[in-house]
Formats: structure tokens, C-alpha cells, sequence
């Protein structure tokens, strides 16, 4: 008896123990947050993609943060700014003149040295030959000018550059010629370009002078490739007695045409047309015909 008793003490704190069930099991698998994974970071990678849709002719840069279609010839006849600061390029030039109401021919041929100095200056030097048709090609002038850049591009208005050409003829007398180069873009495939020149002999004969305006535009078709576009050039001269009273009158205007083909040549075609009107003596009227002056350029920067 006192067996039993004892053994059913020792039991109690046994059968005092909860019994973990099914239910029970599942409530306490509930109130456990379950972990959450983190995503494994991405590698890291130093390549950055940059997207524009500047035409690479806008762009800024050089020595003068200047867009890149002013660093090399633009027009044919109209001058815009300098070359950067030690560059150098070499062009040869064409340019016949045919009457169209006569027999008159003139060709010449031009070739030009260009060198960038830096200080906003660039520095250019010429050997031009002549032909009329019938006598043989001969030298008819040397040239050398002088630009210079008042400022920074965009800094002012029109980006005004003063130019100065010393001519020598070997058959007349000696010449100077002054000009004022402008030029700008109107958004981001119109450039445009304007010159006012002078030009007088310096001494001897009736002391000549010339005086004018060229105008370019050019729209970019393919960016640093191609363009199309225009130009006009007014000139008129006089001379010591005649100031300001034109003897000669020549007013030219055509297509052209900007190609680079490569990286470093250019090629550059207007097609003139245009009246030259002449007076015999003052007072007579100025009479003329029409002419037709093509002008090619074919360039190589270095």
C-alpha cells in the first residue's frame, strides 16, 4: 500500500507537463517571423553611357572654345573667325570666269597656306597665276594676311575678326586690303558668315580701290560630312577721281556646296552667277553682261 502511494506521488509533477499537439505546434510556427532574403547587390561596373544628340561641327572646344565647323574653311569666299592655335592647313583653289554674252575667259588658280598662331591670330600666305584664255598661265600675285580674333568665341556679337592682306602684282602696283569678318549658327545646322572689305592700291596709277560685302549660309545635312548652301558677293571700284562713283560694278550669288570626304580634306564648290558692269567714261552708264564664275577649293588639315 504504502508502495502504491509513493509511486503515485512521484507521479504528478509528470502528468503537470503541457502536451505540445499538432494545433499548438502550428500556432507557435505562426507567431515566429519568418526571415526575409536580401538581394545580392549588383557588381559594380566603371563604363558610363552618355546619350547626345549635339552635332559633333557645334560642339566647343579648342583654343578659343570655338564650334568646330570655324576651324577650317566654311565658305569659299567668306572668311568666319580664326584657325586654333597650331594648326595648319593647305588648300588649292580654282576659280574660271566665262562671259556669257562674249568670249572673254579668265582662269586662276590659288594656292594657300594656313597657319593658327594662337593669341587669336592666324596667319595666311598665297601664290595666285593667271590666264586669260590664250596667254600662258603666269604668277600674278603674291599675298600674305593677317587675322585677328577680338575675342573668345561667343564672347561677343557676330565674333568680329579684323583681317589684313598685303598683295603684291607683278604688274601693278601694290596693294592693301582691309576686312571685317563675322559670322555665327542659328540653332544647330545654320551657320552664316559676312565680310566687309576694302582693298586700294598704295601708290602709282589712278590708285584703284575696291569695297564690298560677301554673305554665306550653309545647313549641315550630315554632321562633319556635308552641306548645303549659298552665297553673294557685291564688289564695286573706283579710283582717285571717281571716289565713291563706281567705274565697275560685279554682283555674284550661287549654291554651294561643304564635303569632307575624310577627317582631314575638305572640298568646297560655288557655282557664281552673276552681271559685271563697266562704263567706259564718266558719266556713261554701266553696261555689262552676265558671268559665270565657278570656285572650287580642295583642302588638307594637318
Amino acid at each position: 500500500m504504502r508502495v502504491l502511494l509513493l509511486l503515485a506521488v512521484t507521479s504528478i509533477p509528470a502528468f503537470a507537463q503541457p502536451v505540445v499537439g499538432v494545433g499548438d505546434a502550428a500556432e507557435q510556427s505562426a507567431a515566429t517571423p519568418t526571415p526575409v532574403a536580401t538581394p545580392a547587390p549588383a557588381p559594380a561596373t566603371n563604363q558610363t553611357t552618355v546619350v547626345s544628340d549635339r552635332w559633333k561641327e557645334g560642339a566647343l572646344g579648342g583654343s578659343y572654345n570655338q564650334p568646330g565647323w570655324t576651324e577650317r574653311r566654311r565658305f569659299p569666299e567668306t572668311r568666319v573667325y580664326v584657325a586654333p592655335a597650331g594648326s595648319a592647313t593647305f588648300e588649292v583653289w580654282a576659280e574660271p570666269k566665262v562671259s556669257l554674252v562674249g568670249n572673254d575667259v579668265r582662269l586662276r588658280t590659288m594656292y594657300e597656306a594656313s597657319f593658327g598662331l594662337g593669341h587669336h591670330l592666324q596667319l595666311d600666305l598665297y601664290l595666285r597665276f593667271e590666264s586669260n584664255g590664250t596667254s600662258p598661265v603666269a604668277l600674278e600675285s603674291e599675298r600674305v594676311e593677317l587675322r585677328w580674333a577680338l575675342a573668345d568665341w561667343g564672347v561677343l556679337w557676330g565674333n568680329p575678326t579684323l583681317y589684313l592682306e598685303w598683295i603684291r602684282y607683278t604688274a601693278a602696283p601694290q596693294r592693301l586690303e582691309l576686312k571685317l569678318l563675322l559670322g555665327g549658327q542659328v540653332g544647330e545646322r545654320l551657320y552664316w558668315g559676312a565680310n566687309l572689305f576694302w582693298e586700294r592700291e598704295l601708290w602709282g596709277g589712278p590708285q584703284e580701290a575696291e569695297y564690298g560685302a560677301t554673305v554665306g549660309l550653309s545647313y549641315s545635312l550630315l554632321d562633319s560630312k556635308f552641306s548645303l548652301g549659298g552665297e553673294a558677293r557685291l564688289e564695286l571700284v573706283d579710283h582717285r577721281d571717281t571716289r565713291f562713283n563706281p567705274d565697275s560694278l560685279e554682283l555674284l550669288v550661287g549654291p554651294s556646296i561643304t564635303w569632307r570626304p575624310v577627317p582631314n580634306a575638305h572640298l568646297l564648290l560655288v557655282a557664281f552667277i552673276g552681271p559685271e558692269l563697266a562704263r567706259d567714261v564718266p558719266p556713261h552708264p554701266l553696261t555689262g553682261g552676265l558671268n559665270f564664275q565657278p570656285e572650287v577649293v580642295l583642302g588638307w588639315r594637318f
